[in-house]
């Protein structure tokens, strides 16, 4: 079975080989690249991206949880936003990206400690692209970003027991 003896080596990978009610477990490494869900879980099973029993892996990109992806859990993760861009000489760097995107239904990020020097850490929804609904966001570690958590769309979200600072 691919990735239980020999782990993938992206995180991408392991997140596109999940299915629902699947726990990914991330080992210790920074993986740089930005993460799409391209699919979901169900209510009582939903896709999870964790860190392995003892692990302290590190993502350093983009997590997107787009609309179309909905039961999704994030736990036990260092995020720390994407790599910034330089920009040529003379030229303005583009807006940096938040380091998590949810967009989708039924989304928890639990544990995790995420911060985005220069942008936002987390933010839900998105006139564009969907409104996040029932998200939870409990016991998290936020902080080095612009804004801790953007509501952009969202509706009924639980954020609690985050300690979230400069």
């Amino acid at each position: 079975d691919a990735g239980v003896t020999t782990p993938f080596k992206t995180a991408s990978r392991l997140v596109a080989s999940l299915a629902q009610g699947q726990v990914g477990c991330l080992e210790d490494g920074t993986y740089t690249e930005n993460v799409t869900f391209t699919k979901g879980g169900s209510g009582a099973n939903p896709i999870t991206l964790a860190a392995a029993p003892g692990a302290h892996p590190v993502l350093r990109g983009v997590l997107t949880i787009p609309d179309t992806t909905d039961n999704i859990a994030i736990a036990g993760l260092t995020m720390q936003g994407p790599v910034p861009v330089v920009p040529p000489a003379g030229m303005t760097a583009p807006a940096k990206s938040p380091a998590v995107l949810v967009r989708g239904d039924h989304v928890a990020l639990r544990g995790n400690d995420i911060s985005n020097p220069d942008a936002a850490c987390v933010v839900l929804g998105q006139s564009n692209f969907g409104i996040a609904k029932v998200t939870v966001i409990d016991g998290n570690r936020i902080h080095g970003c612009t804004t801790g958590i953007v509501g952009r769309l969202a509706e009924s979200a639980l954020i609690a027991n985050n300690f979230i600072f400069d």
